[in-house]
């Protein structure tokens, strides 16, 4: 066993110490929340809800509580060619292929030049 008799810790100057800036950020709750009233009226608004990314998330009659997790958008800008000129667009995604996905969805007869992320 190590004799600790004597031993002083070190003083620290927490004046020094820096937080780190991801934990000064209020960070955003990560689902978005609404509620329906379960009635006949709201059946089509329901119907919508669930079939659009919103879960239930509780019932408590006559309460619906639906969530669905948030996204995370980035910004993007596509260079295409149409009509043999060159064409800028930004778009707001989740991701890079998505945003080409949607893209060709649109605009099927384009061709994408480039694609990158604006910060």
């Amino acid at each position: 066993m190590v004799n600790m008799k004597g031993y002083q810790p070190k003083e620290i100057d927490r004046s020094k110490i820096k937080v780190p800036e991801y934990l000064k950020k209020n960070k955003e709750p990560e689902y978005e929340y609404k509620v329906a009233w379960a009635n006949e009226r709201n059946k089509a608004y329901i119907e919508y809800l669930l079939n659009n990314g919103w879960s239930i998330f509780n019932a408590q009659i006559p309460l619906i509580y639906f969530r669905k997790e948030k996204r995370m958008l980035k910004k993007y800008r596509i260079k295409y060619i149409k009509d043999n000129n060159i064409c800028v667009m930004e778009v707001m995604e989740e991701s890079k292929s998505i945003a080409m996905y949607k893209f060709y969805m649109k605009f099927p007869s384009c061709s994408i030049e480039e694609i990158e992320e604006i910060a």
